[in-house]
């Protein structure tokens, strides 16, 4: 009775463990967000933070060849072809010391994710720091299925 019991018991944990790393598979592939109505209206008003006007700013001044020596020397580490494209916010933290950080990626280049640092200083916004956002290739590859319907949103971008 009792290994009979131990089988029975073996067997539905055999199956067990099948189901649960093909439910694993199955999370494991990454899907479109669809944002509801609501979503979108808390997430839309990032757009009109000044920290984000300011970055389109700074961009747009790099591109135009009148940006401050600091802001061309963050810039210059990567191609003009990422800054001539509209980017979508993917968030906006505070600085353990101050300032903000966004993470962006750029719509029509979407290979790589940045960080901005946007401190404010008696003269106003500066952007200090512009760099890579430390994602590998596979999660880079993940936020473009992930949030498709962002990157693909011409209106609600800068």
């Amino acid at each position: 009775m009792l290994s009979r019991l131990l089988k029975i018991l073996i067997v539905c944990l055999a199956f067990s463990a099948i189901g649960s790393a093909a439910i694993a598979d199955e999370d494991k592939q990454v899907k479109p967000i669809h944002f509801t109505k609501e979503q979108q209206e808390q997430y839309f008003p990032v757009y009109d933070k000044p920290e984000v006007k300011i970055l389109r700013k700074v961009l747009n001044a790099y591109l135009a060849g009148k940006s401050k020596a600091e802001e061309t020397q963050e810039l210059d580490k990567f191609s003009k072809d990422y800054y001539r494209s509209k980017f979508v916010v993917m968030s906006v933290d505070p600085g353990v010391f101050g300032g903000t950080f966004l993470t962006i990626m750029f719509q029509d280049k979407q290979d790589k994710v940045f960080t901005a640092w946007i401190y404010s200083t008696p003269k106003g916004p500066e952007l200090k720091s512009f760099d890579l956002s430390k994602f590998d290739d596979e999660q880079v590859k993940n936020f473009q299925i992930r949030y498709k319907e962002m990157l693909e949103d011409k209106v609600h971008c800068l």
